[in-house]
Parts: C-alpha cells; sequence; structure tokens
C-alpha cells in the first residue's frame, strides 16, 4: 500500500494516499494528481508538437478499447 502522493502540485505536497505507482516515472500517485499529470502531458505533447492550431477541427477515432476511450474522454474535457 502506498503511503502518500509523492507529486508535487504547485510546489506543495498532496498528502493523500497514493493508489497507483506510474511504470513511466515510478511516482506514486492519487487519483486526482494522477488525472492532473497526465492531463498535463496530454497538453504539453500536443502544444509542444504543435499539432493543433487554435480554432482547428478535429476528428477522433476511437475503437472502443481503453488507450481510445480515455483519449477522447480527456479530449472533451
Amino acid at each position: 500500500m502506498w503511503q502518500e502522493c509523492r507529486v508535487k502540485v504547485n510546489d506543495r505536497k498532496c498528502g493523500k494516499n497514493a493508489v497507483l505507482k506510474r511504470s513511466k516515472t515510478g511516482d506514486a500517485l492519487c487519483k486526482e494528481c494522477f488525472f492532473e499529470v497526465f492531463e498535463n502531458e496530454i497538453h504539453f505533447t500536443i502544444t509542444r508538437a504543435n499539432l493543433f492550431k487554435a480554432g482547428s477541427t478535429v476528428a477522433i477515432g476511437a475503437s472502443g478499447g481503453k488507450d481510445s476511450t480515455v483519449l477522447a474522454y480527456n479530449w472533451l474535457s
């Protein structure tokens, strides 16, 4: 069982019990911190690669599997 979230958000420690450990980074995260970090990574990837411009029309093809479902959910959030 994880003791607490080790992710610093806005330079402060969450302090909640972690519910998972990310294989990508090894970070132990609570649910809320995981969602925030994951969504920030998606945003960073899109903006860093300059994938879309403001006002662009984008189509999403989803297979219904977990990866495409999560991507579609985050896209619409």
